[in-house]
């Protein structure tokens, strides 16, 4: 992008050189202008037939076609107008500071690790058991369209489909219940998991659902079929689960339409946030409905221990969510929120479990909102019981640094996923 940007900026330089006292409001004027410029209709036009030589090298016409509609087309414009006149201006010293880096990150580091604690863990209300079992699981991405007569081999997103080609070989042949390769789980598997949970785990104080639950299918979502997958889920553990204390439900980031793609402007209206907090409503409290409503994230006590959930929003640390590029530190102050209730939460001796879709570590996750989050756990080490996350679909953990040498911060889970996608068993903790 920088180099078209460039030339774009050098072209119609001179039409602002009468202004050259104010270079930076020069510089993000000339930017925004070569930005319209390269999202236009004709700019598109343009670039269709080469996106689709090279798209077409590793897809399907009709699904290169859907991602350039859908998917390249958004991100391509959000990049140029919310993203380059903000890093390019400063690189070419033309302004003073960067709009996308409020503060130095060795700055909040040092001001949020002053008063860190010694490590003295606050006791955790097990009603006088040993422990508690909970049940963790994610990542489900459930195909309503998910078929046996087509291949599960194919040039796409996703096989396994109606629009997947003709089986072949009897070796291409999907099975009942999923199946290995670029397969998700048809909904009888998610919902012969639910049924199981009733009989396996009939004790579980909680379950934790870590989000993802649409399928892959980039090239073909629509918010309709978003809405359809989560209300099966939902609908399901509600019929099933009673007797389960409580349900922690959390968004990922395919939950988002398409995948990754999620506007989040305070006070403005959210379609994904407002259907969760109603379908969700009867597992969270009206604090948790009216903060999952506006931020797409809660907290809450369990009921009648110290115990506190505090349940993240994945959108705004997914570094593919051209949304939040303009802001790559705490956009939608997700942060600020974690701190303060943290805080609140040592102050009150409670203990805490986070559970996020997306762990800090990944390489989806933004960089500069990872760094500050590691920090937060860090210095409420003393109080942060458990973290659990789900995304890679791999069973694995993270050990997160303290900035004490020698010492851990804590360690975090990483669950397996629902869907077979790709090469794996469906899996759950």
């Amino acid at each position: 992008i920088s180099p078209m940007l460039l030339l774009g900026l050098f072209i119609i330089f001179p039409i602002f050189a009468q202004n050259a006292g104010d270079l930076c409001g020069i510089c993000h004027k000339a930017i925004s202008t070569a930005s319209n410029i390269l999202s236009s209709d004709l700019f598109f036009t343009l670039a269709h037939k080469p996106w689709h030589m090279f798209c077409q090298t590793i897809y399907t016409g009709y699904v290169c076609e859907q991602l350039y509609q859908n998917v390249v087309k958004l991100m391509w414009v959000n990049a140029l107008t919310r993203f380059a006149p903000d890093i390019i201006c400063p690189k070419l010293f033309m302004c003073s500071h960067s709009f996308i880096l409020p503060g130095s990150f060795e700055d909040y580091k040092e001001a949020i690790l002053l008063n860190k604690p010694k490590r003295e863990y606050p006791a955790t209300d097990f009603n006088n058991s040993l422990g508690w079992q909970i049940v963790v699981f994610g990542d489900p991405h459930v195909d309503l369209w998910y078929t046996q007569n087509k291949s599960s081999k194919c040039r796409s997103y996703v096989c396994c489909r109606e629009d997947s080609p003709d089986i072949q070989t009897e070796a291409e042949r999907p099975v009942k219940w999923g199946n290995f390769g670029d397969c998700d789980i048809p909904w009888r598997t998610a919902e012969n998991f639910f049924d199981n949970l009733v009989i396996s785990h009939k004790d579980a104080k909680f379950v934790v659902w870590l989000g993802d639950n649409p399928g892959h299918e980039i090239y073909f979502q629509t918010i309709e079929g978003h809405k359809r997958v989560i209300s099966l889920m939902t609908n399901k553990l509600l019929e099933n689960h009673k007797g389960i204390g409580a349900v922690y439900p959390i968004v990922g980031n395919h939950e988002g339409c398409p995948q990754n793609q999620l506007e989040l402007v305070e006070g403005k209206p959210n379609w994904l946030f407002e259907f969760l907090a109603d379908i969700w409503s009867p597992w969270l409290t009206p604090s948790s409905i009216e903060s999952m409503r506006k931020y797409g994230r809660y907290t809450q006590l369990h009921p009648n221990t110290n115990l506190r959930i505090i349940a993240l929003n994945a959108m705004v640390q997914d570094g593919l969510n051209s949304y939040m590029w303009s802001n790559i530190t705490d956009k939608f102050g997700e942060l600020a929120w974690l701190q303060e209730t943290l805080e609140y939460a040592e102050k009150n001796n409670e203990a805490v479990i986070i559970i996020g879709h997306y762990s800090p570590f990944t390489p989806w996750s933004i960089k500069e909102w990872s760094k500050r989050y590691i920090v937060l756990i860090d210095r409420y080490a003393n109080i942060i019981r458990g973290q659990f996350y789900g995304h890679t679909h791999t069973d694995s953990y993270q050990i997160f640094p303290s900035i004490v040498k020698g010492e851990i911060a804590g360690v975090a889970l990483e669950h397996p996923s629902l869907t077979t996608y790709t090469d794996l068993n469906p899996s759950y903790r």
